[in-house]
């Protein structure tokens, strides 16, 4: 149900007198109304000196997931690759985007993992430590 709908009709159910209607509504929207209202979105920054995956995954949490995935690669070295991976269950990792050199890159938003994590396959020729931002979101 979209947030306008939902809105609309917490403000008929007040206008009406509804209190009890209204606070059930609550109720029963609260989790749409939080992914809806972004403070699920996090971000995690590393520095890597290596290659091969971070260490600790970005988690939405139990029973959560994330359904967009961006990736903030930066670096020296404009052959480094950094690969974006999610994961439903911290154990099985599939790769959705690759950043090569300083960029960004925005994985497939068409399914909901609960876990993502960079990894890094080449730091690049001549590069100092790079960094990779990963921005997770409803």
């Amino acid at each position: 149900m979209p947030l306008w709908a939902i809105v609309l009709l917490c403000i008929a159910c007040l206008a009406l007198g509804g209190l009890v209607i209204y606070l059930l509504l609550m109720i029963y929207f609260a989790k749409a109304l939080r992914h809806l209202g972004g403070d699920m979105t996090n971000y995690k920054q590393t520095a890597h000196t290596a290659t091969g995956a971070s260490a600790s995954p970005l988690d939405a949490g139990a029973g959560l997931t994330f359904g967009s995935f961006n990736l903030r690669v930066i670096s020296p070295a404009s052959d480094s690759q950094v690969a974006l991976e999610t994961s439903p269950d911290n154990t099985a990792w599939t790769q959705q985007c690759l950043v090569r050199g300083d960029g960004w890159g925005t994985a497939r938003t068409d399914h909901r993992q609960r876990y993502s994590r960079t990894n890094v396959v080449s730091l690049g020729t001549g590069a100092a430590p790079l960094s990779a931002i990963v921005v997770c979101g409803p």
